[in-house]
């Protein structure tokens, strides 16, 4: 039965790495995770092979800080049992005590900060690689184990806005007149955190939809969904918080946390073996 003292270190600690303990589960998840962002990227073997060099680097920054990482978490562990036996009497803190905890909670954040500044300029790098339109995708990715046909609510908005512009005329006037005030009906709700079209407006907006051409309407995507996808306070809001706490302590993005994290690298070679056996 392990010590009371190991399980609040296994509790307690958020750390960038995997330590030895972590469950196998969590890595494999990590490994499908970055299998369905490749395949829904739909990368080259060029891109790929591109993208292993990098991934290449990233390993070895992450070897490079892991050693500094371990040090600081055995400082944090002694300062902050201190600080919580401290607590725990109900006495009041000792200025050392106060001390050693702010000075070591402090040299936390500022190695966090300096790791995902160097991992920062390796993701820039892997962008640089990628179309607009991979870089969209990338943006509404979100991981599931189990692939869905579509990435986001907003991905999935933009196909039912391509099936109404595909559809023929006499479909068309049977869908505006009896489906879709059905649809607007049901969806009541989520649709008014995002637009406020009235019936009519929707009307307006889909015929002009449907009056593009295949290359407007991939040309103009983007200010299609701003008007009928805007962002809501809640998301704003989050956003805001997100790019605070990025500029004072750094963060990782989608790019580091998946396609350059070490266990997605062996990923990366068997699909680029893959690729050379086919």
């Amino acid at each position: 039965k392990p010590e009371k003292r190991e399980i609040l270190k296994y509790k307690n600690q958020k750390k960038i790495f995997f330590n030895n303990g972590e469950e196998k589960e969590k890595i494999l998840s990590l490994q499908i995770f970055t299998l369905n962002l490749i395949k829904g990227l739909k990368l080259s073997k060029d891109q790929l092979q591109k993208i292993w060099e990098i991934s290449c680097k990233a390993q070895k920054l992450h070897q490079r800080y892991k050693g500094e990482e371990q040090k600081l978490y055995g400082e944090m562990e002694k300062s902050f049992s201190e600080f919580k036996k401290e607590d725990e009497l109900n006495l009041g803190f000792s200025k050392n005590v106060e001390r050693k905890t702010a000075t070591t909670n402090h040299k936390y954040k500022v190695f966090k900060k300096r790791f995902c500044q160097e991992m920062n300029l390796l993701e820039d790098q892997v962008l640089k690689l990628l179309s607009p339109q991979q870089k969209e995708r990338l943006k509404e990715y979100h991981p599931h184990i189990i692939p869905r046909k579509y990435w986001s609510p907003k991905e999935e908005l933009w196909a039912f806005l391509k099936m109404i512009h595909k559809m023929s005329e006499r479909r068309w006037n049977h869908f505006q007149n009896r489906a879709l005030p059905r649809i607007l009906k049901r969806r009541q709700r989520f649709i008014k955190k995002r637009c406020n079209f009235s019936l009519d407006e929707w009307l307006l907006f889909l015929e002009y939809l449907r009056s593009l051409s295949e290359k407007e309407l991939r040309k103009q995507k983007k200010g299609i969904l701003s008007q009928v996808w805007k962002e809501t306070k809640e998301e704003r809001i989050r956003r805001e918080l997100a790019e605070i706490h990025k500029r004072k302590y750094g963060s990782i993005g989608k790019v580091g946390k998946y396609l350059l994290h070490p266990y997605s690298a062996e990923i990366i070679q068997k699909l680029l073996k893959k690729g050379e056996s086919q």
